[in-house]
């Protein structure tokens, strides 16, 4: 099936999280926002498909839809990831943010330390919502990449932290973990006793040339780890509220869905129409959009890089950059952007220390990115 990526659907107006507030945001509402993290891409037609055959239906009750949506999970893995998982070791949730945290309230007491690793993803920094204390494993730039600082961590695991929050692939640096990366973390976990929460959701969208390793992949990390993910990146389904863990320790299992019961943060009828579709009739249509994605990853970079002031490099894994903008020589690179005409993600979003970083996302049609990319060019060139 030829999909056409090129295609723009018009955003603006329809609620969208990324279309919304840009005046307030960005100082001028005609900005192309190129920020929240999902793409101005159709869904998939059996997607689509799926989703209006249950709506033909026309009663929307309660259901018995996780089990059949458990079971794709464990085949999607297996064709995927080559991991097999058993699907009384899934478990359905709202999404993945809420599920980690919901890891954090489970398996850690008040004042407890919880590892992260900035730059990452906003949300790893909720600890104190929960009276924990939230112990910064910063990530080393090396040359041009990024890389665990495993005797900081070590460090950290000696101080008494017994649960880590892993972004893998990471959000936003875009490094998809090697194994023997995690194989060295899964060595200092089994000797600590620490668990890891893994947040996955970038997993399948793996960069040729890569590939993605699941924490639980890795020997002896089952008893150590939880992972966490869904079908709303790698398909375009973040508003339909669904997501899985996947548990394979029992015990670990039992006191993360005791709880998960009581909250009652389960996922609801069509995202699970859509999460069974996707992972059992769109892999090929996935490959055609990687595809699409890395040659977007591909241009963006070559056309960052051509501007003086600022750098970047091709993720592994993610449609987002992490742009370096210290060259700019601003204090507020992020406004200096908008002034351009583009909507980016402040760095500072991702920890405090990356004021002089912005976050991109690429997955839009490429006409969309190009004239982003042109009004960045020019738009630079003319402020400073």
């Amino acid at each position: 099936m030829a999909l056409d990526f090129d295609r723009v659907i018009e955003r603006r107006g329809t609620d969208a999280a990324k279309f919304a507030g840009l005046a307030q945001e960005y100082g001028r509402e005609d900005v192309i926002p190129l920020s929240v993290a999902d793409m101005d891409f159709a869904v998939f037609p059996p997607i689509l498909e799926a989703m209006q055959a249950r709506l033909s239906q026309e009663i929307f009750g309660y259901h018995t839809l996780e089990e059949p949506a458990k079971e794709a999970v464990c085949r999607w893995y297996a064709a995927r990831h080559a991991l097999k998982v058993a699907p009384e070791a899934v478990a359905m949730l709202t999404n993945v943010v809420s599920g980690f945290n919901l890891g954090v309230q489970v398996f850690s007491q008040p004042g407890d330390q919880i590892v992260v690793q900035p730059p990452v993803y906003g949300p790893f920094y909720l600890g104190p919502q929960h009276d924990r204390r939230v112990v910064h494993n910063p990530l080393k730039k090396v040359g041009d990449s990024w890389k665990m600082d495993f005797i900081d961590l070590e460090r950290h695991f000696k101080a008494g932290a017994r649960v880590m929050i892993l972004c893998n692939p990471h959000n936003p640096v875009g490094r998809s973990w090697r194994p023997e990366e995690l194989g060295q973390l899964a060595k200092l976990c089994q000797q600590y006793g620490v668990l890891v929460l893994s947040d996955e959701i970038h997993g399948d969208l793996t960069m040729p040339d890569y590939r993605h390793t699941p924490i639980l992949s890795v020997p002896g990390m089952e008893q150590h780890a939880i992972l966490f993910s869904s079908a709303s990146k790698t398909f375009n389904l973040a508003g339909l509220s669904t997501a899985f863990a996947v548990i394979p320790d029992e015990g670990l299992r039992k006191r993360f869905t005791d709880a998960l019961r009581v909250v009652h943060a389960g996922s609801n009828i069509f995202g699970l129409v859509a999460l069974q579709a996707a992972f059992d009739r769109c892999g090929p249509l996935l490959d055609e959009l990687l595809q699409y994605l890395h040659e977007n990853l591909h241009r963006t970079c070559v056309r960052i890089n051509a501007i003086s002031g600022l750098h970047t490099r091709m993720p592994e894994a993610t449609y987002l950059l992490f742009i370096d903008c210290a060259g700019l020589g601003v204090q507020d690179p992020h406004r200096l952007i908008a002034q351009a005409g583009v909507g980016l993600n402040k760095g500072s979003f991702f920890g405090e220390d990356y004021s002089q970083y912005v976050r991109m996302n690429v997955a839009s049609p490429r006409p969309v990115l190009m004239e982003a990319l042109d009004r960045l060019s020019a738009g630079l060139v003319r402020n400073r």
